[in-house]
């Protein structure tokens, strides 16, 4: 009895283990679930796992606007977690700037951090268009006060996914070529989060783009952090000598566009967690060895037992 006791307990630690620790450093999830069309993003009370409080919005000029948009939410296929409610559209033109902030509400974090949202270019009608997921100092601050920045881009150089880990070096960029209407996922990890920085202990930012059948492709080869840069449609990095970075204050979206006419993208599922299994869609290796021992030792107690 003690001995079916005992391999029963430890085949139930190893199961609850992958239970809990499935989404256990999860700390945002913002999918948009919110009522109404085309609602201001500014005074809107967010319900998303890692935010507190109201998002706070200021457009420039006033032509510029964040609406949450049920209508207009984003999905990438059955390979990707299920999306629900709907998107942040940020349009802007004619120098028009966009920011839209709530406050993190989350615990430190210290080594890796990991990042994942969607992004979609609903309208393209510029050279100089960029929109960014990043950490502020304030609610609707400048990029100067900004730090772990990713960014779909287009510039007089081409069209990039970007990257910065203090929000003024940027990524050497990486040619890649948007699609008007089509959702990419955007996959970042920034290293020694919270540590001091050096030569010999560098903060490294990554970034990896992808359309879905390349996600899918990446997923269906075993999804491992190791071919990311294999599968990805664009990638880029940088790395980062001085300072210390903490995974704190205010979480931003920011816009700007030059254009004369007006540049209009979605953003949706934005997710950090301190794994890749906490912003992308599949059960990392070690989580299917557990559960595997864990059943195994379940099964080999009940067999015992009978």
């Amino acid at each position: 009895m003690k001995s079916y006791t005992r391999s029963f307990t430890i085949g139930l630690i190893a199961i609850l283990s992958i239970l809990l620790s499935a989404q256990g450093s999860l700390l945002v999830h913002e999918g948009f679930d919110y009522g109404g069309v085309d609602t201001a993003m500014g005074g809107l009370a967010t319900n998303a796992t890692g935010l507190t409080g109201n998002y706070t919005a200021s457009n420039t000029p006033s032509d510029a606007s964040a609406n949450y948009r049920t209508a207009g939410g984003l999905s990438f296929g059955s390979s990707f977690f299920a999306t629900t409610g709907g998107s942040v559209n940020q349009r802007m033109r004619s120098s028009g700037v966009s920011y839209v902030g709530a406050t993190l509400s989350t615990s430190a974090v210290s080594g890796d951090l990991w990042g994942s949202y969607l992004f979609n270019f609903e309208e393209i009608n510029s050279i100089n268009t960029t929109g960014q997921v990043r950490l502020n100092t304030t609610a609707t601050g400048v990029s100067g006060s900004s730090w772990f920045n990713v960014a779909p881009d287009l510039s007089n150089s081409g069209q990039h996914p970007q990257i910065s880990y203090d929000g003024s070096n940027y990524s050497n960029q990486s040619g890649f070529e948007y699609v008007e209407g089509t959702t990419y996922l955007l996959v970042s990890k920034f290293t020694n989060v919270g540590a001091s920085l050096s030569g010999g202990s560098p903060g490294v930012a990554s970034l990896w783009i992808f359309a879905q059948d390349s996600y899918e492709d990446w997923v269906a080869g075993g999804g491992s952090e190791a071919q990311l840069a294999t599968e990805a449609d664009g990638v880029a990095s940088i790395s980062l000598t001085t300072g210390s970075y903490e995974f704190s204050d205010y979480l931003q979206y920011a816009g700007y566009s030059t254009a004369s006419t007006t540049s209009s993208y979605f953003m949706d599922e934005i997710r950090y967690g301190t794994t890749l299994g906490d912003v992308v869609a599949i059960p990392e290796p070690t989580s299917f060895l557990l559960m595997f021992s864990g059943f195994s030792l379940l099964a080999w107690a009940l067999r015992r037992r009978a």
